[in-house]
């Protein structure tokens, strides 16, 4: 059974009324997605589509002095996100919105700078035991061409979209992405060893066509339970043992 709480550096996850708890994907896409860098700017905001605990969407508070908005269709699951949030010492520039993101109304009028989601990306494959944990790992109520869309008509024209797929959801995602007229500007390849095949990708889109950067990405070296330099060195300031 999963703890009801993660403890990071800087900041606790509680998820005891959440179905879907702090994992490996969420972490990585947290720490790897460009929430400003050479593109900070005041009043940067940030929108974590399906937050669940709220975990990518505080660790963008984190790394950047920018504005976050959490959109969450579980209602124990967003309450469960706004108390992550108030308990933080960025509450201030975390927020939290209850509902259904295809609602084109839900988020008035708001633009955003960046676009991030760990989506419920499962689809057609075998249901998990529990409603609230089949909502949150398949795609049934918000589908990729559901997100894209939706989450094109809310980013700055120079603006970023990134995700975590399996790596057999990417090319789909991707002529999604074509479609809208967003172009790929990184792509990090995710294994778990060297000699394991590619299980998850972490892409970053824009409607600006920007030099493309590819690369691998792996946890473990070899066969062993080690984690290799470039994974520690993402995700190093969060986790307590690195």
């Amino acid at each position: 059974m999963s703890n009801s709480w993660f403890q990071f550096k800087q900041f606790t996850i509680n998820q005891d009324k959440t179905s879907m708890k702090v994992g490996t994907d969420g972490v990585l896409l947290g720490a790897w997605a460009d929430f400003g860098g050479a593109r900070l700017k005041e009043n940067y905001r940030v929108l974590d589509v399906g937050t669940g605990t709220g975990l990518i969407a505080i660790m963008a508070a984190q790394r950047y002095t920018v504005d976050v908005t959490g959109v969450e269709l579980d209602e124990e699951a967003s309450k469960q996100a706004s108390d992550n949030f108030r308990n933080t010492a960025w509450a201030d520039r975390l927020r939290i919105v209850h509902g259904d993101f295809r609602q084109r109304n839900l988020l008035s009028s708001l633009m955003f700078d960046h676009i991030v989601c760990n989506p419920p990306f499962f689809k057609d494959s075998l249901r998990a035991s529990g409603s609230g944990r089949n909502l949150a790992r398949h795609d049934e109520t918000l589908s990729l061409h559901d997100l894209i869309s939706q989450g094109s008509d809310l980013l700055q024209p120079n603006g970023l979209f990134s995700l975590i797929l399996p790596i057999d959801r990417f090319e789909e995602a991707h002529k999604l992405m074509f479609e809208k007229s967003f172009f790929l500007n990184r792509k990090t390849t995710l294994r778990s060893h060297v000699e394991s095949k590619p299980i998850r990708v972490l892409a970053e889109w824009s409607p600006e066509k920007l030099s493309r950067i590819e690369g691998q990405l792996c946890i473990y070296e070899g066969i062993s339970k080690d984690y290799t330099q470039e994974y520690i060195s993402l995700v190093k300031e969060f986790y307590l043992n690195l």
